[in-house]
């Protein structure tokens, strides 16, 4: 009985942690557009329309 009782009470912790994990890298987390905003990475541009395709030949600097 006591080896039951042993083994619940693992279960049982072992669960609370996992959720007590999850939790706090739930409420943790911060949108991309907060974490971009923060680093003072965006920005914009003036460029051509097909940007996308042919980007290796501009020069950014």
């Amino acid at each position: 009985m006591k080896q039951k009782t042993d083994q619940q009470d693992i279960k049982f912790v072992i669960e609370a942690a996992i959720d007590a994990y999850y939790n706090q890298l739930k409420t943790s987390r911060k949108a991309a557009l907060e974490i971009f905003r923060e680093s003072g990475f965006i920005g914009c541009i003036q460029a051509d329309a097909n940007l996308s395709t042919n980007h290796k030949k501009r020069n950014f600097k």
